[in-house]
């Protein structure tokens, strides 16, 4: 059976219609897919984004779990700052695109302590938003908090456990939460105790039980519940909702504070090309309602509106930003996908470094097997995954994601190529057996307008 967001009888009440994604019911959309896009690049919609997964590791080698499993270098990050990263396979395929967040060296359900949890608004998050100091980058003991897509949880939590158990052997067991799913190796106390912490509490690293492994890792999915406001008029809304200095939060930044009297972790992040917000609870408490009702209150006045799947799809694909299980699966790799710059081959060993270290080396030179590109129809049509692309008369490629752009009135699409081409080229998409012509084009379709 489908999973249920803390939202769902609230979507059901909207009139949404409901589909079944990555083992959860989730709004495809409330009545009008285009209307919520709209909305979205004019003014502000709301998102439920609860079906995502997270991943919580601290303790003295969190650092050291995350270097591993993921591309991108986490030591360069502040307290309260994200960033995009991939996860890789050993032969440098992508098994998940997440965000990485340094949350210092407290657990996150603290309510005292140095920073308090997550960092208050007067704390390291919101200082480091604005980039002073700098002095707390990759010190410390960490706390991360790595946000995976919905269908990779379960995946992405078993390979990081493995591969830094792999890590371990000889130097201690590591410690392993499953939520409500279960716990393995503790005892049920100190289940109980690490449960009890606000929503994502540390994973549970122990100095005393478990001194050599040095970290705790916790799928804390089924604690969180996941909102986002998203489009210009976001921070005007979200506002007049929380204390915190929204103006001073940058991109890809975080602080901790209340959201219409709900705690919060709140990130200036978004997959949809606008400046926007997303907003971390634990839902347990009951607020979650109460919470999307202040937030289509206070946006009211400015044209928010609830908005679906289907709108964040075609969101993401005006702004050029790839989807797992589209774009990015295990047989494709960062360079192929255009994703080099999060590959960081200089921070030392990680899952893939050796591989993708070989794959660079042999395409130095030498054009790439296959590429991402965007594409737009000169000819009425609609592009769907699958499509063929054809120069010439001959297969060059397949679509992986294909749309009737609502801000363009074109169709546009992203997919690969396996030949050498350049933007401007024509190339045709097959659309129900019909070759329609398309020209490369740069991504992404749609200018970015979120907040730098």
């Amino acid at each position: 059976m489908a999973q249920r967001t803390p939202f769902y009888e609230l979507h059901i009440e909207a009139g949404a219609k409901m589909i079944e994604f990555a083992g959860w019911e989730m709004p495809l959309h409330y009545g009008d897919m285009l209307e919520e896009h709209r909305r979205v690049r004019e003014a502000c919609g709301l998102f439920d984004l609860s079906h995502m997964g997270e991943i919580v590791i601290d303790g003295p080698r969190a650092l050291e779990v995350v270097q591993l499993v993921t591309t991108n270098d986490a030591s360069v990050l502040e307290a309260g700052q994200a960033q995009y990263s991939l996860v890789c396979r050993e032969d440098g395929g992508i098994l998940d695109d997440i965000l990485v967040y340094r949350l210092d060296d407290y657990r996150l359900g603290d309510a005292a302590g140095p920073g308090r949890a997550w960092a208050s608004a007067s704390g390291a998050c919101r200082a480091g938003s604005r980039r002073t100091g700098g002095g707390n980058r990759g010190r410390g003991r960490g706390n991360y908090l790595l946000v995976v897509n919905a269908a990779n949880t379960t995946r992405d939590y078993a390979w990081i456990r493995d591969q830094w158990s792999r890590r371990c052997r000889g130097a201690g067991t590591i410690k392993w939460f499953y939520g409500d799913r279960g716990v393995s190796n503790l005892s049920d106390t100190a289940g109980e105790d690490a449960a009890s912490d606000f929503g994502i509490a540390g994973a549970g690293w122990d100095s005393e039980e478990d001194p050599e492994a040095g970290a705790g890792i916790r799928n804390c999915s089924s604690d969180m519940a996941l909102l986002a406001i998203q489009g210009p008029r976001s921070q005007e809304v979200l506002q007049r909702l929380t204390g915190l200095e929204l103006e001073s939060l940058r991109y890809y930044w975080c602080a901790r504070g209340e959201v219409a009297g709900v705690d919060s972790l709140v990130s200036r992040t978004g997959y949809t090309g606008e400046d926007g917000f997303e907003i971390y609870f634990d839902p347990s408490r009951g607020q979650a309602a109460g919470l999307w009702d202040a937030i289509l209150d206070a946006g009211r006045e400015f044209g928010i509106i609830p908005c679906g799947l289907g709108a964040r799809d075609t969101l993401r694909l005006e702004a050029g930003y790839p989807l797992y299980g589209h774009e990015l699966t295990e047989e494709i790799n960062p360079f192929e996908a255009g994703l080099g710059w999060v590959v960081k081959s200089g921070k030392g060993d990680f899952i893939g470094r050796e591989a993708l270290a070989g794959i660079l080396s042999g395409a130095r030179g030498k054009p790439a097997f296959r590429r991402l590109f965007g594409f737009k129809l000169k000819e009425r049509g609609v592009p769907r995954a699958g499509c063929e692309l054809r120069r010439a008369g001959s297969r060059v490629g397949t679509v992986t994601s294909g749309t009737l752009s609502p801000t363009l009135g074109v169709g546009i699409g992203l997919g690969y190529l396996f030949m050498p081409i350049t933007y401007g080229d024509e190339i045709s998409v097959v659309i129900r057996g019909r070759e329609v012509r398309a020209e490369i084009t740069k991504i992404p379709f749609v200018p970015s307008r979120v907040r730098r």
